[in-house]
């Protein structure tokens, strides 16, 4: 019997279609799994924990391939954007009369 099933990667950090700020830490969370021949590779652009890309505003691909043991391939993508915007800044003013 030959094992044409591909390995199954779930992507949960970056969520698809998330905006995040610029610099902001988000740690990167996936994982793969194949019941049948076993996983003999599962990489992203980074390690499981470590952070995404925040550095550049627009948007942003994030992918990760997993192989399995007898050469099945799956990739799967989330979009993400960095939100380049400058934070509102607010003025406190003190409007108590001595």
């Amino acid at each position: 019997r030959v094992d044409g099933t591909p390995p199954a990667v779930t992507i949960t950090a970056p969520a698809e279609g998330a905006v995040y700020d610029v610099g902001q830490v988000v740690p990167a969370a996936y994982g793969c799994t194949d019941a049948v021949a076993g996983v003999a590779s599962c990489a992203g652009p980074v390690a499981p924990g470590q952070r995404i890309d925040t550095t550049t505003p627009g948007p942003h691909t994030f992918a990760v391939t997993a192989r399995d043991r007898v050469g099945n391939v799956t990739t799967v993508t989330r979009s993400y954007v960095v939100d380049g915007t400058p934070p509102a800044i607010r003025l406190a003013t003190s409007s108590s009369a001595r």
